[in-house]
């Protein structure tokens, strides 16, 4: 990615609950600019937004309609937990970057900016060939 992008009049799905840090959450992206929608749900493959935020701690299989090292948007994992378990689920998911809870107006810009950029670098890679070989 060359410079920093205007997120101004993206479409970002916030996949979480209602609580204070999707209200945080809410209320900075719509300072950026961005159109934002909410919801628990798994997101359609037909209504797919232009970048995923996900509750990581709450997180399920069937949330976003992909797995693997080319998601299909960007993804920014929110994150309270240090569970081993969440975190490789996030990264499952495709997570270029993550939130930490409680939720700080101050990383949401960066976050973007990282899980962008890192998802505009994987579609541009070839596939990956593993760090280890058998012999």
């Amino acid at each position: 990615m060359n410079g920093t992008p205007n997120f101004a009049g993206w479409h970002v799905t916030i996949l979480a609950g209602e609580d204070t840090n999707t209200e945080r959450l809410n209320r900075q992206l719509i300072v950026l600019g961005m159109r934002v929608n909410r919801q628990w749900k798994p997101i359609a493959t037909g209504d797919l937004p232009d970048v995923v935020i996900v509750d990581v701690d709450r997180g399920w299989d069937e949330l976003i309609p992909w797995s693997g090292d080319k998601p299909l948007r960007p993804v920014v994992a929110v994150l309270g937990s240090e569970a081993p378990g969440r975190i490789a689920w996030a990264m499952r998911q495709g997570a270029g970057a993550i939130i930490p809870k409680p939720v700080m107006a101050s990383a949401v810009f960066p976050a973007l900016v990282l899980a962008v950029s890192i998802h505009e670098e994987r579609i541009k890679a070839p596939a990956a060939s593993p760090i280890w070989r058998s012999a």
